[in-house]
């Protein structure tokens, strides 16, 4: 039977914590060393691989706080360590989650938390792209239009390529 753990990964100067689990021994904690910079696995631990990225992931550590007898202790112990590390206060921790099964992040949550996490979601859509930017993005639209001579496929293709750039986070940034 593979190894169910309960671990911390934590960034070595300020101490900020992330509580996991893995039902495979330690290829969850490996996995974080190896996905950390790539965009298709961010979802996993978003903040976490944030920090990373930030810091590098030589600056964090981690260890194991916990080996289970079952999933069903895996879940419960790990909502237990991440309200003893206080990992879900962005201040001291990385973690989105209660933890558990995942889930709900809004769970638990009072109406002011809730409302507070609106307004952060709404500010941080505002801006997204500056007037300048959307205007030169719609003039060159337009010139593409209006040339008769574009084809059918290169419009496709700048459309791709736009596609593209929209996932991007540095072409996404404000300003």
């Amino acid at each position: 039977m593979n190894k169910l753990v309960i671990y911390r990964m934590y960034h070595k100067e300020s101490g900020k914590s992330y509580i996991g689990k893995c039902s495979k021994g330690n290829t969850r904690i490996e996995s974080h060393y190896k996905y950390y910079s790539d965009p298709k696995y961010e979802y996993r631990a978003k903040l976490l691989y944030r920090a990373m990225k930030k810091h590098g992931a030589e600056s964090f550590s981690y260890e194991i706080l916990y080996e289970a007898s079952s999933i069903e202790e895996l879940n419960s112990k790990e909502k237990e360590f991440i309200e003893l590390f206080k990992s879900r206060d962005p201040a001291i921790g990385y973690n989105i989650r209660h933890g558990g099964d995942g889930g709900n992040t809004w769970e638990g949550l009072s109406p002011e938390e809730r409302t507070a996490r609106i307004k952060k979601q709404s500010e941080a859509q505002t801006g997204t792209y500056s007037l300048e930017r959307r205007k030169a993005s719609s003039e060159r639209m337009k010139a593409m239009r209006a040339d008769k001579t574009k084809s059918a496929k290169n419009a496709k293709v700048c459309s791709e390529r736009m596609k593209r750039l929209n996932k991007d986070p540095k072409f996404r940034s404000k300003g």
